[in-house]
């Protein structure tokens, strides 16, 4: 009995009904002798420049998007919304308690001054901080499960949404952890002085596929690529923040329609039932406007994404590791 052998996805004489169903293998094998940093997936060749980074940018994004949008609009869109909706009902409960004793202030001597509860203020914006961390927990979460699928889709190999927000899981907690220490850092160069931020926010850009794949020394392994490799890597992070302004600029104009159309302006508080019908109707505005621009960033960042991953691997390239190399380093 002629033992079983597996059809090789490469052979072009192969009918397309014995191949495995469900993906595409890479256009070129990945690993042996066949293989050919050219036409690696993933890892743009050392001297193609940025034509070889937006080439892997726009093939991360074509070969993977389903996988990048299912993974960001379930860990960054509906956490964003959710953020939103607990922002929406907190400000609300502010108000309110302001509004609730307005009729008192226009009745006494301190008639036509705002109301403040320092207290009611105090816990709101505890609330708030609460529910961003946990909101920002759950973004990294999809971070390292987008990075998973994209990484080993790359190789050809078939990632379920499941796998991909274990491996999420697994690991997002430590790379939360770590971007809230290059968060604090950065806070804490612009506290400084400018200048010193403008280095350090795209030096600490490399953080999270660093500690995805490499696992040490994150921090000090991103600010030793950007030294070594200035001007690459900050042109390319210059062209994913070009991306971010265009983007930023399409959320803010269309949060500003809606807001527009749905609330309406405001005038100054005089504790009638026509200012807080006002006072409602912003709030509502406000609300819609940002769900809305929460959902259209949803494209921003799965561009942003596959930029920085991309980054990342073509500094990786310059190394000597491809895209099989990735995929083990994950695993």
């Amino acid at each position: 009995m002629t033992p079983y052998q597996a059809p090789d996805p490469y052979d072009p004489n192969m009918p397309a009904a014995y191949l495995p169903q469900g993906f595409l293998p890479p256009v070129q094998p990945i690993t042996g002798a066949d293989y050919d940093p050219y036409t690696d997936p993933l890892v743009p060749p050392p001297n193609m420049g940025v034509s070889g980074w937006f080439d892997r940018v726009g093939g991360v994004l074509k070969r993977s998007w389903k996988s990048i949008a299912g993974i960001l609009a379930v860990t960054h869109v509906l956490p964003g919304l959710l953020f939103t909706l607990a922002v929406g009902v907190l400000t609300a409960v502010f108000a309110a308690s302001m509004v609730s004793n307005l009729s008192t202030y226009n009745t006494s001597s301190r008639r036509g001054e705002l109301p403040f509860d320092g207290g009611v203020f105090v816990l709101v914006i505890l609330a708030a901080i609460v529910v961003g961390l946990i909101s920002y927990m759950i973004q990294m979460v999809g971070y390292a499960g987008a990075t998973y699928a994209t990484t080993r889709e790359a190789a050809g190999i078939p990632v379920r949404l499941g796998e991909a927000l274990g491996y999420g899981f697994r690991r997002g907690m430590g790379l939360f952890g770590w971007q809230l220490l290059v968060g604090l850092l950065c806070v804490v160069a612009v506290l400084l002085c400018f200048l010193p931020a403008l280095y350090v926010i795209p030096a600490t850009a490399l953080v999270g596929p660093i500690f995805l794949f490499e696992r040490q020394r994150p921090l000090a392994r991103s600010f030793e690529i950007f030294n070594r490799n200035l001007g690459r890597v900050l042109g390319r992070l210059a062209l994913v923040l070009v991306a971010l302004i265009v983007g930023s600029i399409l959320t803010n104009l269309v949060e500003s329609v809606v807001q527009a159309v749905v609330g309406g302006g405001v005038g100054g508080l005089s504790g009638g039932n026509s200012d807080a019908v006002e006072a409602l109707s912003l709030g509502a505005g406000a609300i819609v406007a940002v769900l809305f621009s929460t959902i259209i960033q949803l494209p921003i960042t799965m561009v942003q994404f596959a930029g920085i991953l991309v980054t990342y691997t073509e500094q990786r390239g310059h190394e000597g590791a491809n895209t099989a190399r990735l995929v083990a380093e994950l695993n």
